[in-house]
């Protein structure tokens, strides 16, 4: 893994286009969260 993704996720399509770039932190903050959160 290269040291400019130590901190995200890049995420692309099939195309190889980036669709969006996450802060795994933010991205673990988000699961918890939904964990948390009565359906």
């Amino acid at each position: 893994m290269s040291a400019s993704m130590r901190n995200s996720v890049r995420m692309r399509d099939q195309a190889g286009n980036e669709l969006c770039t996450i802060d795994v932190a933010e991205a673990e903050a988000a699961r918890q969260a939904n964990d948390n959160t009565p359906l």
